[in-house]
């Protein structure tokens, strides 16, 4: 589970031992992996502001070069294009797990938006400090849309709309999956995907359509 040193797991792979991936930080098709359906799930984020009536909607995360990350830009990416919204460059801010607030304080500064989606909650959270340093209010003046329904998304002030993923049942399928493989009864190897759920708060303001 959130495996990121490659040397490792090139040793996985050549010592040949049952292996399963959970959320992993790249695709390696010789294990099997239980996957985040994080595409999805950015794309009912994305939808859920596009249908509040926000067209300027900004995009923070962490590291792109993660699988979980790049899957959630293109989940962003299809609702805009689904609605006929221009995608632009310019609306990205990307980086640390925790480069919240940084992200969404440049994004104000050189972007009229309405709207911001966070492919993490964390980002999510420490960008609402940087909307209310800034003289805004949630959901106001900016609305907030995370990913991944941490406990502190629904004690924030206010309460955030986030994508739920249940990680208990990730951790869950991996062991089943992985104890499978061990007796036998998975041969080569699979790729699951669970399934997400937007789950709605208080983050986001309905404009006037």
């Amino acid at each position: 589970i959130g495996i990121f040193n490659d040397v490792f797991i090139d040793r996985l792979v050549t010592e040949k031992i049952s292996v399963v991936q959970v959320d992993p930080k790249k695709d390696i098709p010789q294990f099997s992996q239980v996957f985040i359906d994080n595409e999805h799930g950015a794309f009912l984020a994305t939808k859920h502001l596009i249908d509040a009536g926000h067209k300027k909607i900004g995009f923070i995360s962490g590291d792109l070069e993660r699988l979980s990350f790049k899957q959630r830009l293109n989940g962003y990416k299809k609702a805009l294009q689904h609605n006929k919204i221009e995608f632009q460059n310019s609306m990205l801010r990307c980086g640390g797990l925790e480069d919240g607030y940084d992200q969404v304080k440049n994004l104000l500064e050189e972007q009229d938006i309405t709207a911001i989606f966070s492919a993490n909650d964390l980002n999510a959270l420490s960008g609402y400090n940087a909307i209310t340093d800034k003289g805004l209010k949630i959901p106001d003046d900016i609305s907030m849309v995370g990913f991944d329904d941490i406990w502190t998304a629904s004690v924030a002030k206010p309460p955030l709309t986030t994508v739920r993923v249940y990680k208990e049942e990730l951790g869950s399928i991996g062991v089943r999956t992985l104890l499978r493989i061990i007796n036998g009864e998975l041969v080569g190897p699979v790729n699951i995907i669970m399934p997400v759920k937007l789950v709605e708060r208080q983050s986001v303001l309905k404009k006037n359509m």
